[in-house]
């Protein structure tokens, strides 16, 4: 189930909804997907923004409101007026919206977005699993090695693996295929990873990750800020919430 909460997570409520999978911050709400469509969602509405019972894996939506996602086949598509138009086969494997930009991944590499995903631009020649667009950085990551960071707009990018654990494997470790990192933020000059092998953070300007302990499993499997408490999802079920380090 998907849950709300308007006080900080002390108490939440879950939503009716049929099988939620994806969801994602939007410009005037959260965006969640279930079997009828996508929701923009807020403590006091439900809106069905998207009619379409197609299946999909991630959202994002820009500043200005235009709304992206990936079909559970990596078909890129974007939010018309009756339902879900395609605008790029790849197949897709990643999608972000933040800092005034749209990034998008497949395996030939990343590529940004400045106009609302009328036009889009090769950045870097990364075959990305996950990605995280901040006003100061954005990042991206393979299933093979540490983040990869551009913290001047997709220009240059360098890989940081300092302080992460190694990646996890055998009995331990993801399915083959499956991901080791789940989310990226950038925090206006703080960078965190959530990953199989647990919580990160990176002080912009700085090598280096610190890992952070949650007091629940390593795996976090999604992360976000509510007020001034960072709220992480950690494998197994839950939620977890508190000042990081503490």
């Amino acid at each position: 189930a998907a849950f709300v909460s308007a006080d900080g997570g002390a108490s939440g409520s879950a939503l009716s909804l049929n099988g939620p999978v994806a969801c994602a911050p939007g410009a005037t709400g959260a965006l969640v997907w279930d079997s009828v469509g996508v929701h923009r969602i807020d403590l006091h509405r439900d809106e069905l923004v998207v009619t379409d019972t197609l299946a999909v894996t991630a959202l994002a939506e820009s500043t200005a409101g235009a709304m992206f996602a990936i079909s559970r086949g990596g078909t890129l598509m974007r939010k018309a007026d009756s339902g879900w138009e395609s605008v790029g086969i790849g197949p897709y494997t990643a999608l972000a919206a933040g800092g005034g930009v749209l990034l998008r991944a497949s395996a030939v590499g990343i590529e940004v977005s400045r106009d609302e995903g009328d036009s889009w631009a090769f950045v870097l020649d990364l075959a990305a699993t996950t990605l995280g667009a901040g006003p100061t950085a954005w990042m991206a990551t393979t299933n093979d090695d540490g983040v990869w960071i551009s913290e001047d707009q997709g220009n240059t990018w360098g890989v940081d693996r300092g302080g992460l654990e190694e990646l996890a494997e055998g009995s331990g470790a993801p399915a083959a295929g499956a991901t080791h990192w789940f989310n990226l933020v950038d925090d206006e000059g703080t960078l965190w990873a959530a990953a199989w092998e647990g919580l990160y953070r990176r002080a912009l300007g700085e090598a280096g990750w610190t890992q952070i302990q949650t007091r629940s499993l390593p795996l976090v499997r999604d992360l976000t800020w509510v007020s001034d408490g960072l709220l992480t999802a950690p494998y197994g079920g839950g939620l977890a919430i508190g000042a990081p380090g503490e």
